[in-house]
């Protein structure tokens, strides 16, 4: 009859199963946005951290080091107990000194410490890492390192080292790290740096590896406040 339609156990049936398929598909793919939003946070708030760390005014070198440095990590949450019990981690971008003086996209990365507070304890930090050596940056784009004991990688904490020993040649890293305006500390044995692939498969939008960001195989928009605010100064 025109105007009318039949729905035979078949037809219905075979709805009823698309319908399944989609809600499913719609239900997993909101996981995934939810987690390219919680990154695009990420790094707006590792925005907000480094120009804390530019304006701390206990921290003088802070710009001559920047200078110097080959990357900055950027990890504006870095919470006790949060990975490892009686320990410390944080969720993080690293970017990375461009051959034109500017700075790469932002590769996502993990700190993370068996032991916290080498001055004060605290319940969460922010952090700020110059890796200091190209050699070191290399390490640390295509495998996770892990300081003290045969890593051979040395590292300076601002707040506890002197002024004069924070741009030693052989240093790897520096940390600035400060909770609730005062200095902190992370301990440096067994404090492990590792790249963050399911956060960078988010942000772009495909698999992409940190070596792959620093070089310019991707780009996003959003985290061009963070590396034009890099090259600031």
């Amino acid at each position: 009859m025109t105007g009318s339609f039949a729905f035979g156990p078949e037809l219905i049936s075979r709805r009823i199963v698309a319908a399944l398929a989609l809600a499913a598909l719609v239900a997993g793919a909101a996981p995934a946005r939810a987690d390219a939003i919680d990154q695009e946070k990420l790094v707006a708030n590792a925005k907000t951290t480094f120009d804390r760390m530019r304006s701390d005014a206990g921290f003088r070198r802070g710009n001559d080091i920047l200078r110097r440095a080959a990357a900055v990590i950027i990890v504006p949450e870095f919470t006790k107990g949060a990975v490892i019990v009686g320990g410390a981690a944080g969720d993080g971008v690293l970017l990375a000194r461009t051959p034109g003086g500017g700075w790469s996209y932002p590769a996502f990365y993990t700190i993370g410490s068996a032991s916290v507070g080498l001055q004060i304890g605290f319940e969460q930090a922010e952090i700020v890492v110059f890796v200091m050596r190209q050699s070191t940056l290399d390490k640390v784009l295509t495998e996770e390192v892990t300081l003290g004991g045969k890593a051979g990688l040395s590292a300076l904490f601002v707040g506890k080292a002197a002024e004069d020993q924070l741009t030693k040649p052989d240093t790897d890293f520096i940390f600035w790290v400060k909770s609730q305006g005062a200095y902190a500390g992370i301990t440096a044995e067994g404090t492990f740096i590792k790249p963050n692939d399911g956060a960078n498969a988010e942000y772009y939008g495909r698999k992409v590896t940190a070596l792959q960001i620093v070089r310019g195989a991707v780009r996003n928009p959003n985290a061009d406040p963070l590396r034009e605010d890099l090259a600031s100064r």
